[in-house]
């Protein structure tokens, strides 16, 4: 009978390091709860794991929940084919978190564009702002006056003379190789140009007390019809004839409802610059057309954020 008792400790020591090993790997709880639990199971080694089977939340509840938001939410899936739901599917709960803390909900009616070099995105950026009729809005931590950048403000100077409003937001960190002149020939041209904090001092472009608030956003927003994004500044660095050398970036247009929230982090940035403190946006109109189903949310962050959104979805 003895042998038998010990022989049971030892099998209920062992469940416990299952369960343990679980919850590392399979449960993702806050960091704290997982502590918790490990320390439970761990110091209790006969009934810690009884413990956690009544107050631990079990995978067969998570399951029902996820069933039930997936059910509940229909709107993610609506119209999508066989293949999108089963690819939104697996980032379900991501996608309800990011509703919840960004109030931006997951579209459908998107076409997206990858850029597979960076020439073939200012090719196309450069083409998108010649075709212009209505408004150009553009956000940049680098927008320089170089051979890359100098051709596109002399077409925004051109654009301007067409009735076409421009909006620009540059950093005052990141595009340090902009002339007074030449901000100065932006602005009598009717283009408005605000600089996202820019330096205290005229002779140090980089001495700034608020250096770890910069805007590192790339936008160009044409219309309501197109969203030019990604991690291209403009630039010649971009293009390969800087110090560094070749490297490729990340670029990409969107077509379709998704463009909506790239508009009014925009406009969230120009009521910040011209100190209006109303958060009042609306919706654009945008014209009914069949895109790619192409799902697609979009993630901010910032100081004014409440939660790092951002670095939340990477982890």
């Amino acid at each position: 009978m003895k042998e038998i008792f010990i022989a049971l400790k030892d099998y209920l020591v062992f469940v416990n390091i299952i369960f343990a090993i679980i919850i590392i790997f399979f449960e993702r709880k806050r960091p704290v709860f997982t502590l918790f639990w490990i320390t439970i199971l761990l110091l209790t080694s006969y009934f810690g794991f009884i413990v956690y089977l009544f107050f631990g939340v079990s995978f067969k509840k998570r399951r029902a929940l996820a069933k039930y938001y997936l059910k509940s939410n229909h709107e993610y899936s609506k119209g999508l084919n066989k293949k999108s739901m089963i690819s939104i599917k697996k980032w379900i709960g991501l996608s309800r978190y990011l509703d919840g803390v960004l109030l931006g909900k997951m579209t459908h009616n998107n076409s997206f564009i990858f850029y597979r070099k960076n020439e073939y995105f200012f090719n196309s950026l450069t083409l998108a702002i010649k075709n212009a009729k209505k408004y150009i809005y553009m956000e940049y931590y680098i927008f320089d006056d170089d051979e890359v950048g100098g051709p596109i403000y002399d077409l925004l100077l051109e654009r301007a003379k067409d009735g076409v409003e421009i909006k620009i937001i540059i950093d005052g960190a990141g595009t340090r190789g902009v002339s007074k002149s030449r901000i100065e020939t932006l602005r009598k041209a009717g283009i408005m140009i605000e600089i996202f904090f820019p330096s205290y001092f005229p002779f140090i472009k980089i001495g700034n007390l608020r250096a770890n608030y910069r805007d590192h956003r790339k936008i160009t927003l044409l219309d309501n019809e197109i969203c030019f994004s990604g991690g291209l500044n403009i630039g010649k660095d971009y293009v390969g004839k800087g110090r560094l050398g070749k490297w490729q970036d990340i670029g990409f247009s969107i077509k379709g409802e998704a463009i909506i929230d790239y508009l009014h982090e925009f406009e969230r940035s120009w009521k910040f610059l011209k100190k209006d403190t109303t958060d009042v946006f609306e919706n654009p109109v945008l014209k009914k057309r069949d895109y790619q189903l192409t799902p697609i949310q979009v993630v901010s962050s910032g100081p004014n954020y409440e939660f790092h959104t951002i670095k939340d979805t990477i982890l």
